[in-house]
């Protein structure tokens, strides 16, 4: 038998930015121990609609959310949890391309080693 490591459910956000707007578009990867690592959404009372990945149990380490506002707008951040002593979560941009005026840019959170 193989032994696959398993990803734990994350997001990658997509940004397009075309003619100084960017659109998000929020992609699920990886695995949950319980049930299918989709997309999860919160609405607070300001109308704010936050979307992340996760799994069923609701547990929230560090991970991309997208937010958009009752008028539309958005952007993207990290919960900011469950990275270890003298880490942070941080934006990490996985790649970039540009063509025919239009930038993509894939973004995801990582701890990463904070400085000093």
């Amino acid at each position: 038998m193989e032994d696959k490591k398993k990803s734990p459910c994350h997001g990658i956000v997509v940004e397009t930015r075309k003619d100084g707007k960017s659109t998000y578009e929020l992609e699920c990867h990886g695995n949950c121990d319980k049930g299918e690592c989709d997309k999860r959404s919160e609405k607070d009372h300001h109308g704010t609609i936050i979307e992340w990945c996760g799994c069923e149990d609701g547990e929230r380490s560090c991970n991309i959310y997208v937010s958009t506002d009752a008028r539309g707008r958005q952007f993207i951040d990290c919960f900011t949890l469950g990275c270890k002593e003298g880490m942070e979560c941080r934006l990490v941009a996985l790649k970039r391309e540009e063509r025919e005026g239009l930038m993509r840019i894939e973004w995801t959170c990582a701890c990463v080693m904070l400085p000093g």
